[in-house]
């Protein structure tokens, strides 16, 4: 076995998987809001409630979960009421243009778009499951 038959083919080597508490609505603001595709058909239960969705963005996989499906007592941020730890951060070709449109679609605008010492245009948006992501555009290489 070789080091690529690891892993299913067109599957990066890390994605991350967040749970979400409806994954046919996180599906279509995903899909709306940040222009994220559905890679995988939804999966649905015996009883027809979707349980988990494949998105894919670019050349990268984001995972959704049903909270509470598989008997799993992980909680999407929004039903703790807590700041999730993990936020993702995300390469966009117009972080303005997505700032406004995520905006327009129900995404929770932390962070306006600003230049970061780093080089990237960044802003940062919290969405219908309470999880942040930092979307930015590369604007200059800074170099030491």
């Amino acid at each position: 076995m070789t080091v690529q038959d690891c892993k299913m083919t067109g599957m990066p080597w890390v994605s991350p998987y967040l749970c979400v508490l409806d994954v046919d609505k996180s599906v279509e603001f995903y899909e709306k809001a940040f222009g994220f595709k559905v890679v995988e058909k939804i999966v649905k239960n015996e009883e027809g409630v979707s349980v988990h969705c494949e998105l894919r963005y670019q050349d990268s996989v984001v995972m959704l979960g049903l909270q509470g499906a598989w008997d799993d007592e992980v909680k999407a941020p929004a039903s703790t009421l807590k700041t999730s730890p993990i936020s993702l951060y995300v390469y966009c070709s117009n972080v303005d243009e997505l700032c406004i449109h995520a905006e327009k679609t129900g995404a929770i605008v932390e962070q306006k778009p600003e230049d970061t010492f780093w080089g990237d245009r960044m802003c940062r948006l919290k969405d219908l499951n309470g999880y942040m992501w930092s979307f930015a555009t590369h604007i200059s290489s800074k170099e030491s």
